[in-house]
């Protein structure tokens, strides 16, 4: 069986950065028909828009887009440009391994208010910092039409650390409070740790036991923090798992899609489906058909 198309990350022209900066309409103009229909990507991205109006939708959920607005897109998740927007700003693409050259760049950006939650869509409205992001953005792009040099990695990394301490400053200052610190981290690692086994349909007990903590304290830090529960994310976020799946254009069989998501029966997988979203997995893929023609 082929694996699921996944749009790869393209750097610039004859440089083996693995990190690129395009304007958005260049974007666009490149692979207009992708990119306007769901699409999982295998990197992280960030857009500054500087002019016009619309949305750009993230994991199934719209985003408006306006001049001045900044959104992630995180490393396995799905979105889609607004085919009748007319738009543009700043498109930013990198691999984790380039951010993630040492350590402490790499723990930054696994812990990143950014890059937080695949369930909340992260983005805001850039302010007065405006102008400063988008010079760094501006100074990117320049950056990777110059020649290549010893120090052009470097000096583009130094770019971009700058853009994501700002925006973890700016975007992240909600979670920054002393009485919810101790649940963020909880929550956090919760978070990290389900998504990687997030297909054994591990029960929140099992979590709490590898957090070192008791199911109650897990659930109380996200009923104050989350205002749900930690089973209720759970399933959350295994419908968005499998939304994922069900948006590939090379369309997986839903009994491929059940396998992968650890079903023993389809049967159940299409139950489990339809009771959660109100659509069974063949009506919630004709409904993203619709959306692309």
């Amino acid at each position: 069986m082929n694996e699921p198309q996944i749009f790869q990350h393209t750097c610039s022209p004859q440089k083996n950065h693995q990190i690129s900066v395009r304007t958005i309409k260049e974007l666009l103009h490149h692979v207009p028909q992708q990119l306007s229909q769901p699409h999982r990507i295998n990197f992280y991205a960030i857009h500054l828009y500087t002019e016009g109006f619309g949305t750009h939708q993230v994991d199934f959920k719209n985003i408006t887009v306006k001049p001045g607005r900044m959104v992630f897109i995180s490393n396995g998740q799905v979105h889609r440009f607004d085919p009748k927007a007319d738009y543009d700003g700043f498109a930013l693409m990198f691999t984790e391994d380039f951010f993630g050259c040492t350590d402490f760049y790499r723990q930054f950006l696994h812990k990143s208010a950014v890059y937080h939650d695949p369930l909340q869509p992260s983005y805001f409205d850039t302010g007065d910092r405006f102008e400063e992001l988008s010079s760094l953005l501006g100074y990117m792009m320049k950056e990777q039409k110059r020649r290549m040099h010893d120090l052009q990695e470097l000096t583009l990394h130094n770019y971009l650390v700058n853009i994501l301490f700002v925006a973890e400053r700016q975007y992240g200052a909600r979670y920054n409070t002393p009485t919810s610190a101790s649940h963020n981290q909880i929550i956090s690692k919760f978070k990290a740790l389900a998504t990687a086994r997030l297909m054994d349909h591990l029960p929140v007990k099992y979590y709490a036991r590898e957090l070192n903590i008791t199911q109650r304290t897990l659930e109380n830090a996200f009923s104050k923090t989350e205002h749900t529960s930690p089973k209720k994310w759970l399933t959350e976020r295994m419908i968005l798992e499998v939304k994922r799946y069900l948006c590939y254009e090379g369309e997986l069989p839903i009994k491929a899609i059940s396998d992968r998501i650890g079903f023993k029966e389809v049967s159940n997988f299409i139950k489990f489906f339809k009771t959660e979203t109100g659509l069974t997995p063949a009506a919630f893929r004709r409904s993203l058909k619709k959306l692309s023609s």
